[in-house]
């Protein structure tokens, strides 16, 4: 993998629009939820989640550098509240509370 693999997905416009419409779309579902991002990558649909309402996101990432850099991005959009950033695999974690939405 070259290191700007994980940014492809941002670089489609289209499919980044989707994402987001589909976010707003279950905008009932996700509000005042607890919402489980794994494999969060560059945190972006943890943005999303929490953009619709979410009360808290916890984003996985297992590769360490990229959680390190999704803490960035998280802490740039104001979202250090609302998304916290776990770096591990989900089969190595633990979470404070249940979820009631998973995004994969």
């Amino acid at each position: 993998m070259t290191s700007c693999e994980p940014f492809q997905m941002l670089k489609d416009l289209p499919r980044c629009k989707w994402y987001k419409a589909e976010i707003e779309r279950a905008c009932s579902h996700i509000k005042n939820a607890v919402v489980l991002d794994v494999g969060s990558g560059s945190g972006l649909l943890s943005l999303f989640a929490a953009r619709a309402g979410a009360k808290k996101v916890y984003a996985v990432e297992a590769n360490l550098k990229m959680a390190r850099l999704t803490e960035v991005v998280v802490a740039a959009n104001g979202m250090q509240d609302i998304i916290s950033v776990i770096a591990g695999s989900l089969e190595d974690i633990s979470l404070p509370e249940q979820v009631n939405v998973l995004s994969l």
